[in-house]
Order: C-alpha cells, then structure tokens, then sequence
C-alpha cells in the first residue's frame, strides 16, 4: 500500500534554522546554571507543522547531532526528516553601492542528505577543512583544522591580541573571526562519500547584492 493515499500534498520545509548549540547569534534560552534550554527549544519546534528542518550551525553539525539524538528518542515525531546545514563564513568580502551597511563577509551553506552518517561528515569533509589561523597562511602553522578546540584557540588568541576581545567566549569570537575558502569546500565535496548527496546555496540577500557591473562580477559568476 502506497504511503501517501491523497495524491500531491504540500508540506513545509525550513532548511535555515539554527539551534541551542549555534556559535553565533544564539539568543535562544538558557536554564539557571547557564545551558541551553532544549527543553523549551524542542517543544517549540513540535508545535510547529514543519516536516522537513536543515539544521544548521556554523562550521559544525552539533547541533543536528543533538536534534538525531532526541529524535531517536522519542521527541520531534512532527517531523519526518532532519538535514544537517552547514554555514560558512566566506574568504569573499562582499561590498556593495545597493548596500548602506559596512562591508561583510559572504556566507555559504552546504546541505547535506540525512543518508549521510555524522562521522562521516565531520571526519571526511569538516576536519579535511582549513581556516587561516595566522596573518601568514604560508608561514608554519598559519592553518589549522576546522575542529572546536581549533577554534577556540583562535578565540583565546584573539582576547590575548586585541584588549576589545577581551572576556568574549572563545568558541563565539573564534567564530565570528575565521573564514573558509569556497574553493577547499568545493574541492573536499568532490570526496565521492558526498556525490549526490549535497546542495550548496548562498543567501539570496548577500549574493544579490554583487553588481553584475562592478568589482564583484566575478565572485558573483563563482558562486551562482
């Protein structure tokens, strides 16, 4: 008997949605000792009629390793299927005449299929990825690898260097700082573990603002 017995039906997916375990931007509740409230996070989600969420977080898949877990165990019924959504920080700065704000970093997301196991998407695609840790890329340890403690680290280092950095959470200001390059992230996906089993999109409020006439023409060519 066929699954679905009504024909065509219309079902709402969310592929940019961030969680508790978000390095950036995360305003979502905390309990009294400080931890993210996943409580109150997970029965907004199963209020919702979404059936299908990209869980994303930026250079990591924590959080969509955390939703597998709950949804293993019992929580998110509501939802059939949970992508994992990574966001990157571009090594492209993005400066544009339709654009009143200062200039910005472009940001990139790759989206990959739930077919993939975790491990295999951190161990052959995000720790095979490198940021620039030093001014000097080419000096010796000028990268390191896309990994937490990596991260971290760069945060430490920062509030050493600038006095303003000073007292940021490391693993926040480490990643609000460090960038990747587009073409290491294409090249890593070019892995056949990830062929056909990925989308890669970009904001459309960032790319649109790349004039077709001016500086920015090819970037905007590179990443349509």
């Amino acid at each position: 008997m066929a699954t679905w017995e009504r024909g065509s039906e219309w079902r709402k997916w969310d592929l940019h949605t961030h969680t508790p375990a978000s390095f950036l931007n995360n305003q979502f509740p905390r309990l009294d000792d400080r931890s993210p409230d996943w409580e109150q996070y997970l029965t907004a989600l199963e209020a919702t009629d979404l059936a299908v969420l990209g869980v994303t977080d930026y250079f990591t898949i924590d959080g969509y390793k955390k939703l597998l877990q709950f949804k293993k165990d019992g929580r998110l019924a509501n939802i059939s299927c949970l992508l994992p959504n990574i966001e990157f920080r571009l090594d492209k700065v993005l400066s544009s005449r339709h654009d009143s704000s200062n200039p910005r970093r472009l940001n990139f997301h790759v989206i990959f299929s739930d077919e993939l196991p975790p491990d295999i998407i951190e161990e052959h695609f995000l720790f095979d990825l490198e940021f620039d840790y030093e001014a000097n890329p080419q000096a010796p340890g000028g990268t390191r690898k896309l990994k937490r403690s990596n991260i971290a680290d760069r945060g430490n280092r920062l509030a050493e260097e600038h006095a303003p950095f000073a007292g940021q959470d490391p693993l926040e200001l480490g990643a609000s700082k460090i960038m990747v390059s587009q073409e290491k992230i294409v090249r890593a996906l070019e892995d056949d573990r990830f062929r056909d089993k990925y989308l890669i999109a970009l904001p459309e409020e960032l790319s649109s603002l790349m004039d077709w006439d001016g500086q920015d023409h090819l970037d905007r060519k590179s990443t349509r």
